[in-house]
């Protein structure tokens, strides 16, 4: 009997695991002009994007393909690793995930 029991609380566990997906990810892709890529969302989602970049922030929503991926552009918006800080989210029926890139610290141009 406990054994039973046992076989069905793993099987249960597994079910479970196997109906969820990969969580969602957002990675930077290019950094003049702005580009994103994003994985993990829900099949033909509609994902919100609101990303933050050196005082500007600008919405968009894009459209995820039939596996859950999207690539986003933004031709207003650039990064600069040294100077500048990225903020970007992404919601949808798939899940919500955050990138934040801080300014680097970077040296000083050489004088010569």
């Amino acid at each position: 009997m406990q054994r039973g029991l046992l076989i069905i609380a793993v099987l249960g566990l597994f079910a479970g695991t196997a109906s969820a997906g990969p969580a969602p990810t957002l990675r930077l892709v290019k950094s003049e002009p702005l580009k994103l890529a994003g994985r993990g969302f829900a099949a033909r989602d509609l994902v919100r994007l609101t990303i933050t970049s050196d005082g500007v922030t600008v919405r968009r929503s894009v459209r995820a393909t039939p596996r859950g991926a999207f690539s986003a552009s933004f031709p207003a918006v650039s990064y600069d690793r040294c100077h500048d800080r990225l903020t970007a989210t992404a919601r949808g029926r798939g899940g919500s995930v955050a990138l934040k890139l801080p300014s680097a610290l970077c040296p000083p141009p050489l004088s010569p």
